[in-house]
């Protein structure tokens, strides 16, 4: 269902937009300023930043050689 709301969309008026590099290095780093403040003040918090980091991490390595390039045959 996505898949067609979103090829639609610009007949609704919706214009799908991106945040230019200069607003998500803001971003980045203030949730990175959160993490440092959350991380010292909850215990539970600081576990879960922890096992998704970790997450993260490994999906970047799945991520970069799940679509590996097809040879092709001529």
């Amino acid at each position: 269902m996505q898949f067609d709301v979103m090829a639609n969309a610009k007949e609704h008026g919706v214009h799908i937009r991106y945040w230019n590099d200069t607003m998500l290095t803001a971003f980045e780093e203030k949730w990175d300023e959160v993490v440092a403040e959350k991380t010292v003040a909850d215990p539970f918090f600081k576990k879960v930043w922890g096992d998704l980091s970790t997450f993260r991490k490994g999906y970047d390595l799945r991520e970069s050689n799940a679509f590996l390039p097809c040879a092709t045959n001529k």
